[in-house]
């Protein structure tokens, strides 16, 4: 018989109810539930109750902090008759009419999640309220889904589903789901790109890029992505960062990437924050990196070197349609990532260590750095052939 396991810890707060789920792996989930009557503007008797999972935090003890920081605030509001009601019925739609405002993120990443909700939430959840929303009625969409899209992509329509209940527990709406119980089938797993550019296939992309028929400003700007590939490749930049650069951010010999140089807004009206804190680093150039800087800079007298020829920022969404329309005419599988990839690649294969591989790539977690390493035909050749010492092998 199984011994029965407590949970790792322990506190009692007025007007918080703690409740534990022990995962198949051993593994103890608390929920912290703030939960309290009030009378609101109405005269009407309400509750008001916010959960937080400790799944969330990187402990117990902040899980419990966050829900106590909540209890005391509501109780604040309470005392000053403050407190407001809770919009109960509002429907899936109108908290995503709210993404927008309550979830600040880049251009791509909204118009990411605005696919995802219209084509798999919206038809058949919008007009539901969203206190009425389950488990079963989540993992129902993404069963749905998974019967035409693969798995990666089925993951997004969950973490869509999570980010309307944050906004839900931001208007205090009383509702409480477990993700925990919802599970992505694994099936039609897509195959796995590549990911990298051999040097033959980015000098083909960038000579089509310049060689684009058009106006002088078309030409121009396709000029600009040209050089902004070949920094990717040589510096392991994001394009966010390369079209970001200003000529105070480069130096004799490197760039420095600093903590206002980020995404560029699709409107144009300027940057935001680097993607992490880890992006904030400095990168030392190479020979190519610094003749393709030397030569995009000769281009124009802007701080931006990357600005276009009407003066505005380049978009990345933009930016990324004019490579891949490229890309494809040459038959070529590639995205401007891609450029990142084989820069992860080339550090891991040539030995590099995984501190400095970590730091030129702007990344917190070694993990992520490997992921982005591949390998290619010539490195498993050389490989499998080491395992053989050729002068013992039996003639």
């Amino acid at each position: 018989m199984k011994k029965k396991m407590d949970p790792p810890y322990r506190r009692k707060e007025k007007y918080i109810k703690v409740k534990w789920r022990l995962t198949k792996d051993d593994i103890w989930i608390m929920y912290a539930t703030v939960q309290f009557n009030y009378y609101g503007t109405d005269g009407l008797k309400h509750t008001f109750s916010q959960t937080f999972t400790s799944s969330n935090y990187d402990s117990y003890a902040k899980c419990m902090e966050a829900a106590c920081a909540c209890r005391n605030k509501a109780l604040y509001e309470r005392q000053a008759g403050s407190l407001a009601t809770m919009q109960s019925d509002m429907t899936v739609q109108q908290i995503f009419d709210l993404w927008k405002e309550a979830l600040p993120m880049t251009v791509g990443t909204y118009r990411h999640y605005m696919y995802v909700y219209r084509n798999y939430i919206q038809e058949e959840y919008g007009q539901r309220p969203l206190v009425d929303i389950t488990e079963l009625d989540v993992q129902h969409s993404i069963n749905k889904a998974s019967e035409k899209r693969n798995n990666r992509s089925v993951r997004y329509i969950k973490t869509c589903w999570q980010y309307l209940f944050r906004i839900a527990h931001m208007l205090k709406i009383k509702h409480y789901l477990d993700m925990d119980l919802i599970t992505v089938p694994k099936i039609n797993a897509a195959p796995r790109r590549n990911n990298t550019v051999t040097d033959e296939e980015l000098q083909l992309i960038c000579a089509a890029l310049r060689s684009r028929k058009g106006s002088e400003a078309q030409k121009y700007d396709n000029a600009l992505v040209a050089h902004a590939l070949v920094i990717m490749r040589y510096c392991g930049l994001r394009p966010a960062e390369v079209y970001a650069l200003n000529r105070s951010s480069i130096t004799d010999k490197g760039i420095l990437i600093t903590e206002d140089i980020g995404e560029i807004r699709e409107n144009n009206y300027g940057l935001t924050a680097t993607k992490t804190p880890t992006s904030i680093r400095y990168i030392p150039l190479n020979a190519k990196a610094r003749k393709e800087l030397d030569d995009v800079m000769a281009m124009s007298d802007n701080e931006y070197i990357f600005t276009r020829h009407n003066g505005t920022f380049m978009n990345t969404s933009k930016a990324s349609q004019w490579i891949a329309r490229e890309a494809h005419a040459l038959g070529i599988d590639f995205r401007s990532y891609d450029c990142r990839h084989q820069f992860a690649t080339d550090l891991d294969l040539n030995g590099v260590s995984d501190r400095t591989r970590m730091e030129l790539m702007g990344h917190a977690n070694l993990n992520t750095t490997n992921s982005y390493a591949r390998s290619n035909d010539q490195a498993k050749y050389a490989a499998v052939n080491g395992l053989i010492d050729t002068d013992k092998v039996e003639k």
